[in-house]
């Protein structure tokens, strides 16, 4: 796995022209162009510049210049191209979109790039080939299965037509697919209060419709996807809004992943999390903190949210000597007159 540099150094960021990115680049040993370059922030894997005036000497005309978190960011782009196998223009989407969603601010990462590297998930998305449609549900199948399940097989074939496009979810016939594979996970009516197998075939019918639906999605104001980012921070399982209500506190506390669990998936994650807006969610005219997570009220802007992203030193040690950091996210959710908040930690393991 490519290694991800943090630090908890509070120096301003660097900023750098093209030429200095691609420079940087290419000392490191990656094969890279100006037109790759180029292409790459037209998709959102890169963040577009910005024009800086500099200062005295450097001439007079302005520069477009990319913050240091860019420069991170390619750099670990170029490094998952030489994986084996090479990660695809989609499957690196990924990356910018992780960035924003778990490192705010500091991942160098902003809401139009995310919205643009989306879009090039999605278009690639809606063209996989059956082949890897097969491995992809092979490789969810292995992880969703426990010992002695049967029935694997009628699953995985359901999943590939599935994931290849090739039919509408019908959520009863799925869940009836995965009553078997993933029954023995089920911890209990007070987690899954209707059982795993239909928590699993909600999300995916969920995402299904997403995938469909995009265009309308696309069409988000820009707090929704806001609103979105933060009920992707608050969990990973959130099946629907009063299953969700009633596990908020195991989710937020308890439900702890680390950044590669949440790297593989993120942009299928956080379509599914998007989606969630175009249910219809009942009003609630109180002021609690589920209230301040209707999606209406942050489109109509009487909810905002503020992170706060800190790297925090726990208490392993790395060979080095130096403390094993792990990310924390505290959210703030403000409203008019009420401010809540959550703080959800991420391990680096």
């Amino acid at each position: 796995m490519w290694e991800l540099k943090i630090s908890l150094a509070t120096r301003p960021p660097r900023w750098y022209m093209k030429n200095e990115l691609l420079e940087t680049a290419q000392k490191a040993g990656f094969r890279v162009t100006e037109s790759q370059f180029d292409d790459w922030v037209e998709k959102g894997l890169l963040g577009q510049g910005k024009k800086e005036w500099p200062g005295r000497g450097h001439g007079s005309g302005s520069q477009v210049m990319w913050p240091e978190g860019q420069l991170s960011l390619f750099m670990e782009l170029l490094q998952a191209r030489q994986r084996k196998p090479a990660y695809h223009i989609g499957d690196l989407c990924v990356f910018p979109v992780w960035r924003w969603i778990y490192q705010s601010e500091q991942g160098g990462v902003n809401l139009l790039q995310v919205q643009r590297a989306m879009n090039t998930w999605i278009t690639a998305r809606k063209k996989v080939s059956l082949d890897r449609s097969r491995q992809e549900a092979h490789s969810l199948g292995e992880r969703l299965q426990e010992k002695h399940s049967i029935g694997k097989r009628d699953l995985l074939r359901e999943l590939t037509t599935l994931r290849a496009f090739q039919k509408e979810v019908n959520k009863e016939d799925l869940r009836y697919l995965l009553e078997p594979i993933v029954h023995p996970l089920i911890i209990g009516t007070e987690t899954y209060p209707d059982g795993r197998a239909a928590v699993l075939a909600y999300m995916m019918e969920l995402l299904h419709k997403a995938y469909h639906t995009y265009e309308q999605i696309q069409q988000f104001p820009d707090p929704l996807w806001e609103w979105a980012r933060v009920v992707r921070l608050l969990g990973s399982r959130i099946p629907s809004w009063s299953w969700f209500q009633s596990e908020f506190p195991r989710l937020a506390w308890k439900n702890r992943l680390t950044v590669y669990d949440t790297l593989k998936d993120c942009t299928e994650n956080f379509l599914t999390s998007l989606s969630l807006a175009l249910v219809d969610f009942v009003e609630e005219k109180d002021d609690t903190f589920f209230a301040f997570l209707n999606p209406r009220s942050w489109e109509e802007g009487r909810v905002t949210s503020r992170i706060e992203t800190t790297y925090v030193p726990s208490s392993l040690w790395l060979p080095n000597g130096s403390n094993l950091l792990y990310l924390r996210n505290t959210v703030y959710l403000i409203g008019q007159e009420k401010t809540y908040w959550f703080r959800r930690d991420l391990p680096f393991q």
